[in-house]
């Protein structure tokens, strides 16, 4: 679970420097909105922040979770059954 939150972060990160730089290729249906009216200026600002917004709220309530990797690394690491015993080092 710790690895699909840190991957659901990046893919937002990247979601967010796409919208900064105007590339729509993860974005089908503003793409297809900004091919039907290319006249229409196209204001990324909105949709950076509502991007860079949900990037802060989902770190935020997952922040608790860079800790629990760190034990978890640990544990992995050293080899610990589920009941925390026979810690055998690798």
């Amino acid at each position: 679970m710790i690895s699909d939150i840190k991957a659901f972060i990046k893919k937002v990160e990247l979601w967010e420097q796409n919208l900064i730089d105007g590339d729509t290729k993860h974005f089908s249906v503003l793409s297809e909105k900004i091919s039907q009216s290319p006249s229409e200026s196209y204001d990324s600002k909105y949709r950076v922040e509502i991007v860079s917004n949900l990037k802060d709220n989902f770190k935020n309530r997952f922040k608790g979770f860079n800790k629990i990797a760190i034990v978890a690394q640990f544990v992995r690491r050293h080899g610990w059954d589920r009941n925390g015993s026979d810690c055998v080092s690798k």
